[in-house]
């Protein structure tokens, strides 16, 4: 597997769909009715693509990578609107669960189900993760406390990576942090 996956998706719009041509669920290519070239990533999910092809092609290599011990990350990027929260936590962000359960929710998933059977075996195991959001130079930690307006805490110099905090996880909080703070 190689260091970094490119991934694209695809979200068409009826106006604009006619221009990109891909394959419609999962292929490695795309180009527009206005460009000559090919543009070739690691993946490239169609307009068709669901998010269980998301979660297989983006979150599922990444887990297992993580799962060998190396350290991992599932980086959105995109405009306002492109599609950003849907891919990575669902319907209504993360608010509509199960069928359209983003890339997060499903690797959560799958994570505790495989520790789920390591534990029947007696292997023990603890957890921490981060989940960050980057907008307007602002880092939110999305895992903490939200402060008396309902709102997550901004980073007050900026993203400093350094002063991430690990939260550790648990069977106890996995729905915590699958549903209600994602919404």
């Amino acid at each position: 597997m190689p260091a970094m996956r490119v991934v694209v998706r695809v979200r068409g719009t009826k106006d604009s769909i006619e221009d990109v041509i891909c394959e419609p669920h999962v292929g490695n290519s795309i180009t527009t009715s206005l460009q000559v070239e090919l543009m070739e990533f690691s993946a490239v999910l169609g307009p068709a693509s669901t998010q269980r092809e998301a979660f297989v092609t983006c979150g599922l290599p990444m887990l297992e990578v993580a799962l060998e011990g190396q350290r991992a990350c599932l980086f959105a990027y995109g405009q306002t609107g492109s599609g950003k929260t849907f891919s990575l936590l669902g319907a209504q962000g993360g608010k509509n669960p199960h069928m359209l359960d983003g890339v997060v929710p499903q690797i959560v998933s799958e994570l505790f189900r495989r520790f789920a059977a390591l534990e029947m075996h007696g292997i023990k195991y603890n957890m921490w993760a981060s989940f960050v959001e980057v907008h307007n130079e602002k880092c939110r930690d999305l895992l903490a406390k939200q402060d008396g307006s309902g709102e997550q805490p901004v980073s007050p110099s900026g993203c400093e990576p350094t002063r991430l905090k690990l939260h550790e996880l648990s069977h106890t909080v996995r729905l915590l942090l699958i549903r209600v703070r994602f919404g």
